[in-house]
């Protein structure tokens, strides 16, 4: 009897996290924010995170990689004046990220 008793409640646990690992999923919460939310221990869900997953056969430390779209380029070309003499024409090729860097190399001058 005491048995039985036992294993209802691991069974119950089980489910109750099980249930509160999918909410957190669909969510779309940080497990921190989840838990404070809901007034789980962080922990806790963590823990059984790691246990579901492991049951289900989840690889451990893996996660999709989606490629970033490509940086946008700047369209025809951009003059840049510097007093008192320095003038750069930049053409549409260059990035955004290398007309900053172009920038913080000018400011240096």
């Amino acid at each position: 009897m005491v048995q039985q008793k036992q294993t209802r409640g691991i069974r119950r646990r089980r489910k109750y996290w099980q249930e509160q690992v999918r909410r957190q999923l669909e969510s779309g919460l940080a497990v921190a924010a989840y838990s404070r939310k809901f007034g789980v221990k962080v922990e806790q869900l963590y823990k059984w995170r790691r246990k579901i997953k492991i049951k289900q056969g989840g690889s451990k430390g893996f996660v999709e990689l989606r490629p970033i779209p490509p940086v946008p380029r700047i369209g025809e070309s951009y003059e840049v004046h510097l007093r008192p003499t320095p003038h750069i024409r930049i053409n549409g090729s260059f990035t955004l990220g290398t007309l900053k860097e172009l920038l913080v190399v000018l400011r240096e001058l």
